[in-house]
């Protein structure tokens, strides 16, 4: 079953989706060929490039989620990384959630009264340095008089996260071991100055409040990630198990985004595409299936491959 959740709707709904016979795709569109990309057949679900931790506990209920953000149409990226989390529930028995993330509107975390100039000089000085720019913590450094007479003054703040100051370790189900230094995180804003949250506050909340197990997303969270687990350390909650896909790019080398270029969905599907052609091209964009005999594989056919989606390697 596929539940769908939008932030704020009372319930979820479910969806049955029907497919007709398929067409062969065009490559219009071309992975990365990467080193991890060329790899995920070995890699992406598998334990002999990964140590697989104790703590990954898995024999828990598998659910995942699917959380884009309401900013465009959703491309053949998006569709590959909703298509991945779905396949890995369906072989697991597990549930596929879809969360619309729609946020724009213990002394771990603290008030930040900087403007968004003040931010851009900050950003410009380290440039200029040959810096990562990365926010400099001065509010951190506040006293609680100096705070108490900003807020008196009516002056707007955010929230942001105080980022540990030991070096973050990641581990990845595609990348493995990721080891990130500390100059090389932001304390990253938690709530904005009209109180509502941000994605990198809300996320960790609604994946723990809706106990999903496992995270398929695109390799450009990376970055992002020791944030959302300092969010969960923070909180005393156990974090999930991170898989961060390799990027789709365009024939130009340059990144998908649903905000640029005719690389939605909606425009393949009316163009004359069927939903088994589409779903066959992004399901194998990385990777190919060995002993494979057919043209088109059904959801059934694609859930049941090994080692891609397999439950024992994650």
């Amino acid at each position: 079953m596929l539940l769908i959740r939008f932030r704020n709707a009372s319930k979820a709904h479910s969806i049955n989706i029907k497919y007709t016979s398929a067409i062969v795709l065009k490559r219009d569109i071309i992975p990365t060929y990467t080193p991890q990309n060329l790899l995920l057949l070995k890699t992406f679900y598998s334990t002999k490039n990964v140590k697989i931790e104790e703590s990954d506990n898995l024999s828990r209920d598998i659910r995942v989620r699917f959380a884009p953000s309401p900013t465009g149409k959703l491309h053949l990226g998006g569709l590959r990384t909703a298509l991945y989390n779905y396949l890995f529930a369906r072989k697991n028995k597990g549930k596929f959630v879809l969360r619309i993330e729609d946020t724009d509107k213990d002394d771990l975390a603290y008030k930040c009264f900087c403007s968004s100039s003040t931010l851009e000089e900050i950003r410009n000085k380290a440039l200029k340095e040959g810096k990562i720019p990365v926010y400099d913590k001065r509010c951190s450094m506040l006293n609680k008089d100096k705070i108490n007479s900003l807020e008196n003054e009516g002056k707007p703040y955010t929230i942001r996260l105080k980022c540990p100051s030991d070096t973050n370790i990641i581990n990845d189900r595609v990348y493995g071991t990721i080891k990130m230094g500390a100059s090389q995180q932001d304390d990253a804003v938690l709530i904005k100055s009209d109180g509502t949250p941000t994605y990198h506050m809300a996320h960790p909340v609604d994946d723990h409040l809706m106990k999903i197990t496992h995270i398929f997303r695109g390799e450009e969270w990376l970055p992002s990630t020791p944030k959302h687990l300092a969010i969960y350390r923070g909180l005393g909650w156990e974090p999930p198990i991170y898989v961060h896909l390799p990027l789709l790019f365009n024939t130009n080398k340059t990144k998908l985004s649903k905000r640029t270029g005719d690389v939605d969905v909606d425009s393949y599907r009316n163009k004359g595409y069927l939903p088994e052609a589409i779903l066959n091209f992004v399901a194998f964009l990385g990777w190919t299936p060995k002993n494979n005999s057919k043209e088109i594989l059904s959801l059934d056919d694609l859930s049941e491959m090994e080692p891609p989606l397999c439950r024992s390697s994650l």
